[in-house]
């Protein structure tokens, strides 16, 4: 197959002549994953390959969407010399005793994040992982799945657009396909759609449906544990299904909660405080945007708790739960300080 059927573009092909250089490499995009072996498309075909040597101790593996390099070895076998620089990022956050990055997929230009309407909708949720998707470096797309199961799937799309700020909304049922045809337009020739959401949000029946031949190796061995897994579209275009996510927790920064919140963000420029935390603060365009109908208060909310779900990831990754306890403490000491300034600033402000 081509290699720009598969996502192939200008800046990987410069970085991978200057690494080949002669050597005989060639390229390839890892499919799925299975233990210690991977399935890899490439330009003549499919095939398995194996970690080489240097792999081995690289604290960046392969996973799903990555364009390596590989060198054959004698008997047919294929090894995994390198990955090209990753064009977007996955992450997964793991919470536990500490936090650990790990990423699920690679160089995604569309992730379809799918809620079923089978089930309550988390709006909250929802925001998180918008903000995960443009932390990614990909464009989201909301899919709302199920709707044969819903009876008010419109009211829900309407409460979703209040708070995903522009982000795309389609409603889908796989029973009467519903809407599925409007997703094709994100499905190009050498572009690359992801599929995120829970178990029973229908990620492999929207799949199934969009490519009518599967392309699968049979692998031998008894144990496949697969999280991810990449099929090439008949009609062009690569789809990514991501498995086994029971939350999805966003690497969250200013940066993003900044685009994510874009109305907010310019709302804010009005305030009469520069440092306005849209609470008690007079004359502040964001809650005056609210008592007028512009905005809408769950939104607001939403925002602060992203905020400060941002500011805990950063802050444990740097410190121990002790720390963070203390920390903690702080910040409710410092509140009420700053509420008792803020009470002096409207005083003076009066005066």
């Amino acid at each position: 197959m081509e290699l720009i059927t598969l996502g192939w573009n200008d800046s990987f092909a410069q970085e991978f002549e200057q690494i080949n250089a002669n050597q005989g490499y060639k390229v390839g995009r890892i499919a799925a994953k299975y233990q210690d072996i991977y399935k890899i498309y490439a330009e003549d075909g499919e095939f398995l390959g194996r970690l080489g040597d240097r792999m081995l101790y690289n604290h960046q593996l392969p996973v799903v969407g990555d364009w390596v390099i590989i060198s054959s070895i004698g008997g047919g076998q294929n090894v995994i010399e390198q990955i090209l620089t990753r064009q977007s990022t996955i992450p997964n956050n793991i919470l536990g005793n500490s936090l650990e990055k790990q990423i699920l997929a690679s160089n995604i230009d569309t992730i379809f994040i799918m809620i079923s309407l089978a089930q309550e909708i988390n709006l909250r949720s929802i925001q998180r992982q918008i903000t995960l998707v443009w932390e990614s470096g990909s464009t989201p797309v909301i899919v709302l799945s199920k709707a044969d199961l819903c009876d008010d799937a419109v009211v829900k799309k309407n409460e979703v657009e209040l708070i995903s700020f522009g982000t795309p909304v389609y409603i889908i049922s796989m029973v009467t396909k519903e809407g599925v045809d409007d997703l094709k337009k994100y499905l190009k020739i050498g572009k690359t759609c992801a599929l995120l959401g829970s178990v029973s949000a229908g990620k492999s029946t929207l799949a199934n449906y969009l490519y009518t031949q599967k392309r699968e190796i049979n692998l031998p061995i008894d144990d496949m544990s697969i999280n991810s897994k990449m099929s090439v579209l008949d009609e062009g275009g690569v789809i990514i299904e991501i498995n086994s996510i029971t939350e999805v927790e966003p690497l969250s920064s200013e940066e993003s909660n900044k685009e994510n919140f874009e109305d907010i963000e310019e709302l804010a420029q009005g305030c009469y405080f520069s440092d306005c935390r849209h609470e008690a603060e007079p004359k502040c365009a964001v809650k005056e945007a609210i008592e007028e109908g512009i905005l809408d208060e769950l939104r607001l909310k939403n925002y602060k708790k992203l905020q400060k779900e941002a500011e805990y990831i950063e802050f444990s990754k740097d410190h121990s739960p002790k720390e963070i306890e203390k920390s903690k403490w702080k910040q409710i000491t410092k509140a009420s300080k700053d509420k008792e300034r803020m009470k002096e600033k409207v005083m003076e402000k009066i005066k």
